[in-house]
């Protein structure tokens, strides 16, 4: 049993613990009977390891149903480059990631219709009805380069948290556990990692 006690800046997105590079928990401060009608767009990822991994992510989201009410951007580090909503159902982009991940929330009417997402990298159709608390993704090959879309509460307000989480270990060798936080505000904090043999 891990226990993981947060204390953040910002509210808290979700804590993922891994297991050497895999993902093998992760837990937030609301359930899916939280959710609203706020979806969050992320790209994430780099080309390769060393110098030249920049990755540009140069496209739009659109909705053909749903209206999007409003948009909040994530670590747009660029101020130069493009990111805006034309209209009522459009936002461009021009964004750069070298292994971080950069996006935005939308505020959406209702969640009727598709959101298209088209890229230089990966495009794709994601009905927004089926959208939840779990990630949706298109996968853009390099290294954890990808699109994610979920859905989250209209607002998050938890700032400080405790867990308790059972964790598979493997049968033989070192398991190096590390905790992860997602703060609403696009940053990340990491625990060093925990060396736990059975």
């Amino acid at each position: 049993t891990l226990r993981v006690t947060v204390n953040a800046h910002a509210p808290i997105e979700r804590i993922d613990i891994l297991n050497g590079a895999d993902v093998i928990a992760t837990r937030r401060p609301f359930s899916a009977d939280d959710l609203g009608n706020r979806v969050r767009v992320i790209w994430q990822g780099a080309e390769y390891r060393g110098r030249g991994r920049d990755t540009r992510w140069l496209g739009h989201l659109r909705t053909d149903a749903a209206r999007i009410r409003r948009i909040g951007k994530i670590n747009v580090w660029n101020l130069e480059r493009r990111f805006e909503q034309l209209d009522d159902h459009t936002v461009a982009f021009d964004a750069i990631t070298t292994g971080n991940f950069g996006g935005c929330d939308l505020w959406l009417d209702g969640d009727a219709g598709v959101l298209e997402i088209e890229t230089g990298l990966v495009s794709g159709r994601l009905d927004l009805s089926g959208l939840g608390i779990e990630d949706q993704g298109l996968d853009a090959g390099g290294l954890d380069r990808k699109i994610r879309v979920f859905r989250l509460p209209e607002r998050l307000s938890t700032c400080d948290l405790t867990e308790e989480i059972s964790i598979d270990l493997h049968g033989k060798g070192d398991n190096p556990l590390w905790v992860r936080i997602t703060t609403e505000d696009g940053f990340n904090a990491w625990s060093s990692p925990i060396y736990v043999t059975r």
